[in-house]
Formats: C-alpha cells, sequence, structure tokens
C-alpha cells in the first residue's frame, strides 16, 4: 500500500525547502478516532475506507481549527483516512 502527502518545494537563493501543505494526527479513542490538524484548508471532505472497500465514514471537516471525532468501531482496524482539501489536495493515512 502506498501513501502519499502534498507538499510543497520552494526554490530561491540557491535553496530548495520543501514543506507540507497538511499535517494531520490520527488517534484513537475507546469508539472513535480523533483528528487534529494543522495548517488545513476549512470544508475539507474526510472518508474512512476499510480495506475491502466498504465507507464507514464520509462528511466534511468545516472548522480545521478544532479536532474531528468520528466514531469507529474500535474493530475497524487498518482503515484508510482520505482527505481531500478544497484546493484538490489530498492526504492518505492508515488508520490501525
Amino acid at each position: 500500500m502506498v501513501f502519499a502527502a502534498p507538499f510543497s518545494v520552494t526554490v530561491g537563493s540557491g535553496v530548495e525547502n520543501v514543506s507540507w501543505l497538511m499535517d494531520v494526527s490520527v488517534s484513537r479513542a475507546s469508539g472513535s478516532v480523533l483528528l487534529t490538524a494543522d495548517s488545513l484548508e476549512p470544508d475539507s471532505q474526510v472518508e474512512i475506507i476499510t480495506v475491502d472497500g466498504m465507507v464507514v465514514y464520509s462528511g466534511t471537516w468545516r472548522d480545521t481549527d478544532s479536532p474531528l471525532e468520528i466514531s469507529l468501531d474500535p474493530s475497524r482496524r487498518n482503515c484508510i483516512l482520505t482527505i481531500v482539501t478544497p484546493a484538490g489536495h489530498r492526504l492518505l493515512k492508515r488508520i490501525r
């Protein structure tokens, strides 16, 4: 399985800087997943899909300055979190 995160490259003064466009942390609690973000556009689309392709969550993260708590059965392991920003940047992470 391949995971990717959007990034930008800035070239100036002969030095190349790479910076992530999204930084999203995922933590599990009993019966839920908590997402927290730095530098994520509001109104980003969030989806959680099981490895066999079943969508277990689909919604919009309106206020990305606040954590997003999603109900997720603790038996659901190895799901794929997909976040797509309004600008079209895409982040994929595995939820263990």
